[in-house]
C-alpha cells in the first residue's frame, strides 16, 4: 500500500498557535502529534487515513498566515494548496507519470491512436445538467482531455488560457508545456504567498531534474526534495541524503564476529513467576468446562484489568500429562529467537507460553511449535492437569491464575485466582465469545440496554457507530472493548478493575483540563483574530450572529486585489451592499456587492492577513443553492440542495459569465428559477443562515 500522508507548513506561525488550532479542529488525539520548527516553518505530517485535507485547510484559514498543504495520493501524484496569496488558496496537482520526464515526440503517434478508445469518466447524475452539453456528433478526444481531466478532480482546474495554448498541441507538447507552467507558476504562487522560496532550485525539483532513480521508485516522488529546497529540514534532508547515497555504500556494512546466539525466551515462566505464587481457590458453585482450544477466552478478564488499551497480556500453560502417556515422547521443533511462542519440556508435559493473548492461535502455535504439539494442546488426553496463567508485568490486577482436569474432551476449571463464582466464570467465557466481533447477542433485552448505556459512555466505544436492536449490540469497529464491557456488567467486583478505572479517570481529567487550556488559548486567539466590526449587532440567527464590519480597515491586506473586485464588479452593474462578519466564522469579512437584476450577491472573501477567494451566490426557487467559486474544498451535495461550480485562472467577467451560465441550466433543465435578494446587509445575513441551513442537512 503506498504511503499516503499529508505535510502541513506554516510560515512565521508559533507551535502553540497551530497546536491550539489543530486541535479545535482534529480533536484532542492531535496533541500527540510532532511539530517541527525550522527556518521560519513551523510544519507537522498527518496520515490520510485519519485526517481530512478539508481540515487543515480549515485550521489554516483560521491561523491566516503564509502556509502549504500537501497531500500525496497512492504513489501517483501531490496535492498541493498554497494559503496566502492576493487571490486567495491556489491549487495545483503534481501527476508523477505525466511530469516525472520530458514529452517524447516518438511516442504522439502510438498515444494518438489509444485516444481513439479512450472513455471519459462519467458524471454523477444529479449534477449532470451543470454540465456543457453534449455535441451532437462525437468530439474526438485530444492529448489536452485525456491528460488534463485529474488537474479538475482533484480541485485544481488549470486556467483556460493554459488550456488554450495547449490545445492543439500533440502529447509530447502538452506534457512540455505542463512541466514549464508547473514549474514557473508554483514557485511564483508561493512569492505572492509571501513564502521564502529558491525559485531556480525549486524549479529544478518541479522538473526532476535532480531526482534520484530511488527517489522516482519511491511513493512521495519529488516531495520530499522539494520540501527539503524550502527549508523544512529534518527528515526530509534525511530523505535526500539517503537517496542519493549508492546503493552498495548503503549495503557495505561490517560483518561482526557471530557470537553465541541468544537463548529463545520461555513466556511461559515469564509468566508464572508473576503469577506463580497467587493462591488458588476452589470454583464456588462447582467446576465450569472450557473447550482445550478455547483457553485463550480465560484471559478476557486480565486483558479488561490493565490500564492500557494497548496492553496484552502474556499467557502461560502448564500440562501434565498421564503417567506413560506416548504424548511425553514427543519432540517439537527447535525455538528460534526472537520468538512469539515458546514451549519447553517439564517432567510429566510441557510448559507453553506466549508473548501476548493475542498471538495465541493456531496458525501461530502450529509455526511455533509444529503439528503434534498444537494437536496435543487443542486435544490433551483424559486426566490431563492443565494450569493456565495471564499477567501483564507490573500490573497485579491482572495476575489470572486457573487450573483444571480434562474429562470427556473438555477442561473443568476447578481453581482460580481470584476466586469466582461458576456464574461469573461462564459469563466471562460467554463474554469473550465476542471478543474481538462487531455484533454482540446479550442474554436479555435488558442486559443490552445496559450494555448500549456503558459503552456509549466508554471512552474506547463513543462515536464507533454502535447501534441495537432487541438484545443484539453491533458496532462499525472494536478490538474486544465492547465484550470486555459486557464482562464488567455481568461480573461486577469479581475481578480488580481499580487499577484500570484509576488510570481511565486520571487520562479523562488529563484530557479535560487539556481541552479547557485548548479552549482558552482558542478563543484568546480567536478575539486576537477576530475582523474589525462594529459593537452592535445587526441580526441575530439560529447558527450565528452578524455584525456590520469594514473592509478598509484590513490595513494588512494588499489592497490592488480588493480595488480590482470593487472596480469589476462596478463594470458588471452590481451595488455595494456593504461588509459583513458572522460569529461563526468571526475572522472572515465578506464584502458584498448586489447585481443589478438582483438575482445574485458577489462576495469577496479575505482576513486580516489574506484575501480567501471570491464567488457568486444564487438561491432556487425551490430553496437550493448555486455558488460559482474560486474555493475547491467544496462538495455539492444535491440532495441537500447544495451546488458549486468551481472556477480557476478566469477574470470576473468571466467568473460571472460561469454563474449565469449555471443559473440558465436551471431555468433551462430543472424549470427553477433564481429568487430576487436583498439589498441590505441584514438580508445577506439571512441569506448566510439559509446555506448554514442547507449544510446542516447535509450534515445529517
Amino acid at each position: 500500500m503506498a504511503i499516503r500522508i499529508h505535510v502541513t507548513a506554516l510560515r512565521d506561525c508559533a507551535v502553540e498557535d497551530v497546536r491550539s488550532t489543530f486541535c479545535d479542529i482534529l480533536g484532542p488525539g492531535f496533541e500527540q502529534v510532532p511539530i517541527y520548527e525550522s527556518n521560519g516553518w513551523a510544519w507537522f505530517t498527518t496520515s490520510v487515513w485519519g485526517v481530512g485535507g478539508s481540515d487543515l485547510n480549515k485550521g489554516l484559514c483560521r491561523l491566516a498566515r503564509p502556509a502549504l498543504q500537501f497531500t500525496t495520493s497512492d504513489g501517483d501524484r501531490w496535492v498541493l494548496t498554497i494559503h496566502g496569496g492576493p487571490e486567495g488558496q491556489q491549487h495545483f496537482v503534481h501527476e508523477f507519470h505525466l511530469l516525472s520526464h520530458p514529452g517524447d515526440p516518438d511516442h504522439d503517434e502510438s498515444y494518438a491512436r489509444e485516444l481513439q478508445s479512450y472513455q471519459p469518466e462519467p458524471i454523477d447524475p444529479d449534477l449532470a445538467f451543470l454540465e456543457d452539453d453534449p455535441e451532437a456528433e462525437p468530439v474526438p478526444v485530444t492529448p489536452v482531455d485525456e491528460l488534463t481531466s485529474d488537474f479538475a478532480d482533484f480541485g485544481a482546474p488549470l486556467p483556460e488560457s493554459l488550456l488554450d495554448d495547449l490545445r492543439g498541441l500533440p502529447r509530447s507538447g502538452v506534457v512540455n508545456r505542463l512541466r514549464d507552467w508547473l514549474a514557473d507558476a508554483i514557485p511564483e504562487a508561493m512569492a505572492q504567498a509571501g513564502l521564502p522560496v529558491d525559485a531556480p532550485n525549486v524549479r529544478r525539483v518541479l522538473l526532476w531534474e535532480n531526482v534520484t532513480e530511488r527517489e522516482r521508485d519511491g511513493d512521495l516522488g519529488n516531495l520530499p526534495r522539494l520540501l527539503s529546497v524550502l527549508g523544512l529540514d529534518g527528515e526530509w534532508d534525511d530523505y535526500v541524503s539517503q537517496a542519493e547515497q549508492p546503493p552498495e555504500e548503503s549495503c557495505d556494512l561490517v560483518e561482526e564476529e557471530p557470537g553465541s546466539p541468544s537463548p529463545p525466551t520461555d513466556h511461559a515462566q515469564s509468566v508464572f513467576d508473576l503469577v506463580g505464587s497467587l493462591p488458588l481457590t476452589p470454583i464456588k458453585g462447582g467446576p465450569v468446562p472450557v473447550p482445550p482450544v478455547k483457553i485463550k477466552r480465560l484471559g478476557i478478564a486480565s486483558q479488561a484489568c490493565t490500564t492500557s488499551s494497548s496492553s496484552s497480556p502474556g499467557i502461560g500453560i502448564h500440562l501434565k500429562l498421564p503417567e506413560n502417556d506416548p504424548s511425553l515422547t514427543l519432540e517439537p521443533p527447535r525455538l528460534r529467537a526472537p520468538n512469539p511462542i515458546s514451549w519447553t519440556r517439564t517432567d510429566r508435559g510441557f510448559a507453553i507460553g506466549s508473548l501476548y493473548r493475542e498471538t495465541f492461535f493456531k496458525n501461530n502455535l502450529v509455526e511455533h511449535l509444529g503439528k503434534p504439539l498444537t494437536k496435543l494442546l487443542a486435544h490433551p488426553p483424559e486426566g490431563t492437569v492443565e494450569e493456565i496463567a495471564f499477567a501483564v508485568s507490573d500490573e497485579p490486577a491482572t495476575y489470572h491464575r486457573f487450573r483444571g482436569t480434562v474429562r470427556d474432551g473438555l477442561l473443568w476449571i476447578e481453581e482460580s485466582h481470584p476466586p469466582l463464582s461458576h456464574e461469573v466464570l461462564l459469563g466471562a467465557l460467554d463474554s469473550a465469545t465476542y471478543e474481538p466481533k462487531y455484533r454482540v447477542v446479550c442474554r436479555d433485552e435488558d442486559e443490552a440496554r445496559a450494555l448500549e448505556q456503558a459503552a456509549r459512555q466508554d471512552d474506547d466505544l463513543k462515536d464507533m457507530g454502535l447501534k441495537r436492536h432487541g438484545a443484539t449490540l453491533s458496532i462499525e469497529f472494536d478490538t474486544g472493548n465492547l465484550a470486555r464491557l459486557l464482562l464488567r456488567l455481568r461480573s461486577g467486583n469479581a475481578w480488580d478493575f481499580g487499577p484500570r478505572d484509576a488510570k481511565k479517570a486520571e487520562e479523562r481529567q488529563q484530557a479535560l483540563d487539556m481541552m479547557r487550556q485548548l479552549r482558552r488559548s482558542g478563543a484568546k486567539m480567536a478575539r486576537e483574530r477576530a475582523a474589525p466590526h462594529e459593537a452592535e449587532v445587526l441580526f441575530k440567527g439560529r447558527h450565528s450572529w452578524y455584525w456590520r464590519s469594514d473592509f478598509l480597515q484590513l490595513d494588512q491586506l494588499d489592497p490592488e486585489p480588493r480595488a480590482t473586485f470593487d472596480a469589476a464588479m462596478t463594470s458588471l452593474g452590481f451595488t455595494l451592499i456593504g461588509d459583513l462578519i458572522a460569529k461563526k466564522q468571526r475572522d472572515i469579512v465578506l464584502r458584498v456587492f448586489l447585481s443589478n437584476d438582483r438575482l445574485s450577491y458577489a462576495i469577496l472573501m479575505a482576513k486580516r492577513t489574506m484575501y480567501l477567494g471570491q464567488e457568486f451566490v444564487s438561491r432556487l426557487a425551490d430553496g437550493s443553492g448555486l455558488t460559482t467559486t474560486t474555493l475547491s474544498t467544496v462538495d455539492s451535495v444535491p440532495g441537500a440542495g447544495i451546488y458549486y461550480r468551481i472556477v480557476a485562472g478566469l477574470p470576473l467577467e468571466g467568473h460571472y459569465e460561469k454563474h449565469l451560465e449555471g443559473l440558465e441550466r436551471f431555468r433551462t433543465r430543472k424549470g427553477l428559477e433564481p429568487v430576487l435578494l436583498g439589498g441590505t446587509l441584514e438580508d445577506v445575513a439571512r441569506e448566510i443562515e439559509l446555506a448554514f441551513d442547507r449544510h446542516e442537512a447535509a450534515d445529517r
